[in-house]
Parts: C-alpha cells; structure tokens; sequence
C-alpha cells in the first residue's frame, strides 16, 4: 500500500525522512525528473531499490547531499571539484568523482571507484536531504528501460506498490540531470547531456584553476 502524500503538506518532509531512516523507498519530485530514494548507506534499502527498478546490479546509482560540504565528505579531492560543486549546484547536474571509502552502502557504487553526487535544486528534495543528514540515493523513479517520470501518475504507473511513499510535486526541467565526471589528471568528461547544457559546464570549469 503506498502512502501518497502532497508536496506542500507541511508534514510530508518528515514523514518522507521516517520512512528513508526505515529503510523504505519513496519517489520523490525532483528539479529534473522523479526521484526514487532510500537510504545510501543501507545495503538493504538499496538492494530493495534495485529490485523494484529491475536495474541490473551492475549499473551505479547517484546519491544526492544538501550541500557542496556534504559532497565533499564523500568525494575524493580531484581538480576542480570545488569549483564544480560552488559553481554548478543547487543544479541538474551529477558530479562523478573518485568516492571515499565507506561512505555509502556498496550496493549504490556498483564496484566502482567512483561516486556520482547530485545537490538538487529543489526546496521540498532539500528539505528532506538536510532533515535526513546522510545522503539519498537519488535514481529517476522508473522500471529501467522506460521513460523516465516527470508527474506522480507516470511514477505509480510504473512502480505502483513497490514504493513505500510517493510525494505529489512538480519537476522543474522535466529532463534527466547532466552527469560530468571530474578526473584525477584534471580532466572534465560529459557522461550523459541532460537539462545543464555541456557548453555551461564546460565554460564554467575551464574558467577555473585546475587545482580548484
């Protein structure tokens, strides 16, 4: 049975915030498209994640944080990721770089070194990151393969009740976020193009110390 709750119930940021502390998932309106969540540093809210998405295992999911400080307790020091995480966010942009050790569940990262982190630029998702304290995993709230949604309808279509809570909101960009990938050589790789056009990102950093 899923919860369905309105995004300006003055309520909802803590019912969402016990359910993420309860291991349950919950789709969540997002700047670029809905948000499917739960806790990243529970191995077993993400494998349940996984499942109700049928995204193969070996395929990484993003995390999202509330602020660049935040990001940076997960991310290893890379040239620019400062400059990136002051200068791109709040934003619709996934920042990959080399990930800390032990700072989300191993599920999220998929064997890989690195980490995407997103800080969304949406008051209600803030919110619910900033009460939460840890960070999200923030995937599109999707079976994987389809559309990725933009309203609740196409969210409870798609995932119905595998979710725990699902939040009634708007998404601002309607499109999934940019994923860039911040090398340790100092390189700045476009993983995917999305609602942060290459050309912003790509004149933004290379703006910037490569040391920054």
């Amino acid at each position: 049975m899923v919860t369905v709750l309105e995004e300006e119930d003055p309520h909802a940021v803590k019912h969402v915030v016990r359910a993420l502390r309860a291991g349950k998932l919950v789709a969540i309106p997002c700047d670029t498209v809905y948000s499917l969540s739960c806790d990243a540093t529970n191995s077993e809210a993400v494998r349940r994640l996984y499942a109700a998405k049928e995204r193969p295992k070996d395929k990484p999911v993003s995390v999202a944080v509330h602020s660049p400080e935040k990001a940076l307790e997960l991310l290893e020091p890379v040239p620019r990721l400062e400059a990136a995480l002051e200068t791109l966010t709040p934003g619709p942009v996934t920042i990959v770089a080399p990930r800390r050790p032990g700072v989300v569940a191993p599920e999220v990262a998929a064997g890989r070194r690195t980490l995407g982190v997103r800080i969304p630029d949406h008051p209600f998702f803030l919110r619910v990151v900033r009460r939460f304290g840890k960070p999200i995993v923030t995937t599109s709230a999707n079976v994987s393969g389809r559309p990725a949604p933009t309203d609740p309808d196409e969210v409870f279509e798609q995932l119905g009740d595998r979710l725990d809570i699902l939040v009634e909101g708007e998404c601002r960009f309607g499109e999934p976020s940019t994923v860039i990938e911040l090398t340790p050589e100092g390189n700045i790789d476009i993983l995917r193009e999305g609602a942060m056009p290459k050309e912003e990102i790509l004149e933004t950093l290379r703006g910037t110390t490569s040391g920054a």
